[in-house]
C-alpha cells in the first residue's frame, strides 16, 4: 500500500505540473527558453512539491503527527506548505496576467491544487493507518533488512518520478507543437532528469530523518559532548571517555553507519539534479549570457563532489570500524 501511495502521489502531482506547463505554452506561446516559462515552472513547483512533502511527512514521521507532541511539528509543516503555495499562487497569477490568460483558468488550477493537497494528506494518513505504519522508535536498530527496505523506497521514488516525467515529456511533445522542436525537446529531457534526481534526493532526506532524531538523543545535554564523540568516532581521535560516553559513542557509530549511505545518495541525487539544470546552458548557447555562469557552476559541482565523497566514505569506514570494535558495548 505504501508503494502504491508513492506511485499515485508522484503521478497525480506530476500530471498537475504538466497541465500547468501545457496551459502556459498553449495560452501564450511561451517557449522553454523564455522567462515566463521559468517563472511558471517555479510557480508550479511551489504549488505541488510542498504538498508532496506534507504527505510524506504525515506518512513517515516517527511519531503520529496528529497526536500529542507531534501536532506541533504538523502545524509547522502545514504553515510552511501553505506559505510556499501562496507564493506559487501569486507567481501563477502574475504569469497568467502577463500571458493574457482568462483569470478563471489560474483560479480553477489553484482550486484543483488545494483540493489535491488536502486529498493527498488524507490519503497519506489513511495509508499509514491502513498498513499500521509505525516507524521504529528512536532507539531502534537499523539492521540490514531495514536499510534495504528504506533503499527500495528511495529507488521507488526516483524511478517512479523518472517514469512519470518521461511519460509527461512524451505527452507534452505530442500535444504541444511548440515543444516539438529539437532544442525544446532536449530542454524538457534535462528538466525531467533534474526533477527525478531532486525527487530522489528528497526521498533520501525523508527516509533517513529518524536517524537524525537518534543522533539528537545521543547528543545528551550538551553539544560539546557530541563534538567529542564525533571526534572519536568519525575523525579517529584519541579521547578519554567515561563508560557512559563510550556507550553513547558506540550508539552514535552504529547510527552513522546506517546514515552515511543515505547521505551520500542524497548528495549524489542533489548534485545530479542541479547539474542537469546547468548542463544545457553550459553545453549550448541560451542567448541570455548565462553560459559562463553555468560552466563555472557545473565545474564547481563536479569538483566539490569528487572531493567530498571520498571524505564521507572515509568517515563511514571509521564509524563502521568503531561500531564493530565496540560491539560488546552495544550488546549491553
Amino acid at each position: 500500500m505504501r508503494a502504491l501511495y508513492v506511485v499515485l502521489s508522484s503521478l497525480v502531482f506530476t500530471v498537475l505540473v504538466l497541465l500547468g506547463v501545457t496551459g502556459i505554452v498553449l495560452a501564450g506561446g511561451a517557449r522553454p527558453a523564455g522567462w515566463p516559462y521559468y517563472l511558471a515552472l517555479a510557480a508550479l513547483i511551489l504549488l505541488t512539491l510542498p504538498a508532496v512533502a506534507l504527505g510524506a511527512f504525515v506518512q513517515w514521521w516517527p511519531i503520529e503527527p496528529w497526536r500529542g507532541r507531534g501536532r506541533r511539528y504538523l502545524l509547522r509543516m502545514v504553515v510552511v506548505t501553505v506559505a510556499l503555495q501562496v507564493v506559487g499562487a501569486v507567481l501563477a497569477v502574475l504569469v497568467a496576467g502577463e500571458q493574457r490568460m482568462p483569470m478563471w483558468q489560474p483560479a480553477l488550477y489553484l482550486a484543483l491544487v488545494a483540493v489535491l493537497t488536502v486529498a493527498n494528506v488524507a490519503l497519506a494518513r489513511w495509508v499509514r493507518r491502513r498498513d499500521d505504519l509505525r516507524p521504529p522508535a528512536p532507539s531502534a536498530v537499523w539492521n540490514r533488512d531495514v536499510i534495504r527496505r528504506k533503499s527500495r523506497t528511495v529507488a521507488l521514488w526516483f524511478l517512479g518520478a523518472l517514469l512519470v516525467f518521461g511519460v509527461g515529456l512524451f505527452v507534452l511533445e505530442t500535444v504541444v507543437p511548440e515543444a516539438g522542436d529539437r532544442d525544446s525537446s532536449l530542454m524538457l529531457v534535462w528538466l525531467a532528469l533534474s526533477l527525478a534526481f531532486l525527487t530522489g534526493s528528497f526521498a533520501c532526506m525523508v527516509v533517513a530523518w529518524p536517524l537524525l532524531r537518534q543522533v539528537r538523543e545521543v547528543k545528551g545535554r550538551y553539544v560539546s559532548d557530541l563534538r567529542t564523540i564525533a571526534r572519536v568516532v568519525i575523525k579517529g581521535k584519541k579521547e578519554d571517555l567515561s563508560e557512559e560516553e563510550e556507550g553513547r559513542a558506540a550508539r552514535y557509530a552504529r547510527i552513522m553507519t546506517a546514515y552515511y549511505p543515505f547521505q551520500i545518495a542524497q548528495f549524489t541525487f542533489l548534485y545530479l539534479g542541479i547539474l542537469c539544470q546547468q548542463l544545457p546552458r553550459a553545453l549550448g548557447d541560451d542567448g541570455a549570457g548565462l553560459r559562463p555562469f553555468s560552466v563555472y557552476l557545473s565545474v564547481l559541482l563536479v569538483v566539490v563532489f569528487v572531493v567530498m565523497v571520498p571524505l564521507v566514505l572515509r568517515q563511514w569506514r571509521r564509524a563502521k570500524r568503531y561500531a564493530a570494535t565496540h560491539a560488546d558495548v552495544l550488546a549491553v
